[in-house]
């Protein structure tokens, strides 16, 4: 259940929180790192340099734990960090979309270049030269832009 977790939670050498239930039903909480699974027990367990800030006189040693036991790591139950792993691969799937939808189609930045200059140039020109020249700047910044634009996608 929680092998997952911890694999990923072996490769950095982080200080991580952890609740673990006893055996009499009480609930620890420690400050765990260095995790590594028990050579002794087998992959169901693990072993943690650990301190546990419950009891007055806490101080770090190494401790095996079973994984079933494990109720929370840095403050996350299992079935949070699974909805934390489902939101984030729903997000990079949309992130992948997006990006294939940009190659579709590659003229994106050329009409956002185009679009910018065009007000620009509407603006500047209306205020310099009047409604003529408001038109004129309007369809210049179009031009300009929309090259701009295309040389950058040509480019990426």
């Amino acid at each position: 259940m929680w092998k997952e977790e911890i694999d990923r939670i072996m490769k950095d050498d982080k200080l991580h929180d952890m609740s673990y239930q006893l055996k009499d039903g009480r609930i620890c909480w420690y400050n765990v790192r260095g995790i590594r699974y028990s050579s002794k027990y087998g992959n169901n367990f693990i072993e943690v340099y650990c301190s546990c800030p419950d009891f007055q006189n806490s101080y770090w040693n190494w401790r095996t734990f079973k994984i079933s036991s494990i109720k929370t790591i840095d403050g996350k139950t299992y079935e949070e960090i699974i909805e934390q792993k489902r939101r984030q691969e729903i997000f990079t799937e949309q992130k992948k979309k997006e990006m294939s939808h940009l190659k579709e189609n590659p003229h994106e930045a050329g009409c956002a270049i185009a679009g910018v200059l065009c007000m620009i140039g509407f603006f500047v020109g209306g205020v310099l030269f009047g409604t003529a020249g408001a038109i004129i700047c309007f369809v210049l910044g179009n031009v300009i832009g929309f090259y701009i634009g295309n040389e950058i996608d040509k480019n990426s």
